[in-house]
């Protein structure tokens, strides 16, 4: 599933553009989850790079 949603925005950047606001790489997937936990202002999505 998470492949299928890379794939998805990847053809359709627009979205990944108004939505995704923090984008970690997996290796620092603990700092997404912390992200999520304590949202700022302004922040949207947040997205883990799987590459």
């Amino acid at each position: 599933m998470l492949a299928d949603a890379g794939t998805y925005l990847a053809e359709h950047p627009a979205l990944r553009d108004a939505y995704v606001t923090d984008v970690h790489p997996v290796v620092d997937v603990e700092a997404a989850f912390s992200a999520a936990l304590a949202p700022r202002p302004g922040q949207l999505k947040i997205a883990v790079d799987m590459t």
